[in-house]
């Protein structure tokens, strides 16, 4: 299998396409349903599944493997092949180890085949003396180069993604490819390690001017071009808004603006209640909120005069409430006095 990506910077997605046509035949051509799409932050998860578990053991256990019955010859090594199967199917869930295994398995067969079948119409110069411990060269050296590739790939995880190498100039070997008769890209391939593409992707963050950032809520690493505490998860973008809510209820209980206003309405609200509990029926409450309506709006306008203007607010604004309260009890008294549930006492003050 072989393997190829292409890295999208505006969409954040990596696209990683497998097939068994390599790119020296002609009319290469890919389809969408070829591609596994991994977007930056995933890359993020991936690598730190990669690091945290137990594939890079089991990696080196399987060149091991390889190493030591790639000398079976003509003798199907079942061993082999069936350990790669087995992690094949462990290995689903993260590509990148997925895609370690294939390289090294991909060595493995084609040595194997080599010995198998070997060419005798090579020039002289090719031939050695002992094909087999060719066979065991490389795929040793196949496996160094996925454990160098891999371990560059965490260092620049664990460096939060900055620009850990000296230069960028690597040639990247890309090819040009029809994807669906629909539209040309240009791919990079994964055939023997990582290291171009540790090189292409870092390289690409710092375009973008992406930074790695913690999400308060489920502790994931993720990458974003400006400074934020949540990560673009659905669970955590509603954890962002309760905390934003969360936030500006205490601002607005802070605020000595909010707090006059607020007291001023929770006084016109208990009065309704008092009429309530007292069994008045809905439509006189109803009267008496429609009443307190007007006293509510000039509370809250008059102080917004100083609100907007961020001065504080005088003594004068705390006579004025307590006029208002004044006028609002006076129309809860007059409804009690209505309903004989409260002597008339005085006159009615006028506003």
């Amino acid at each position: 299998m072989e393997y190829y990506y292409e890295i999208d910077v505006i969409k954040r997605m990596i696209s990683i396409y497998y097939s068994d046509i390599p790119f020296d035949k002609d009319n290469f051509i890919l389809t969408e349903s070829q591609a596994i799409p991994i977007s930056f932050n995933d890359m993020i998860y991936l690598i730190e599944d990669y690091s945290y578990k137990s594939y890079q053991q089991e990696i080196k256990e399987l060149s091991d493997m390889m190493t030591q019955n790639i000398s079976y010859g003509k003798k199907q090594n079942l061993k082999v092949s069936e350990q790669y199967k087995l992690l094949c199917i462990k290995y689903q869930t993260n590509i990148l180890a997925r895609i370690c295994l294939d390289i090294l398995y991909s060595t493995y067969e084609t040595n194997r085949n080599e010995l198998l079948h070997p060419n005798f119409k090579k020039p002289i110069k090719e031939l050695v003396s002992d094909p087999y411990k060719k066979a065991e060269g490389e795929i040793s050296s196949s496996y160094k180069n996925i454990e160098a590739s891999m371990k560059q790939l965490m260092l620049i995880s664990e460096n939060n993604f900055t620009n850990i190498f000296n230069s960028h100039k690597l040639e990247f070997k890309g090819v040009q490819v029809d994807i669906d008769n629909r539209r040309m890209a240009v791919l990079y391939p994964l055939t023997e390690s990582f290291t171009e593409f540790n090189h292409l992707f870092i390289n690409n963050i710092d375009i973008s001017a992406l930074k790695v950032y913690t999400c308060r809520h489920c502790q994931k690493r993720f990458f974003e071009d400006k400074d934020t505490a949540y990560c673009p998860a659905a669970e955590c973008q509603e954890a962002k808004k309760k905390e934003a809510e969360k936030l500006k209820k205490a601002n607005r209980q802070n605020s000595p603006y909010n707090k006059a206003i607020d007291e001023f309405n929770h006084y016109c609200h208990e009065l309704s209640y008092e009429l309530k509990e007292k069994k008045v029926d809905e439509e006189t409450v109803g009267v008496f909120k429609e009443k307190c309506a007007p006293y509510q709006n000039d509370v809250k306008m008059e102080i917004s005069t100083y609100k907007d203007s961020l001065k504080p607010l005088p003594l004068e604004i705390e006579t004025y409430i307590k006029e208002q309260k004044r006028y609002v009890k006076k129309i809860y008294d007059d409804i009690l006095v209505q309903l004989g549930l409260k002597c008339k006492r005085g006159r009615p003050r006028k506003k």
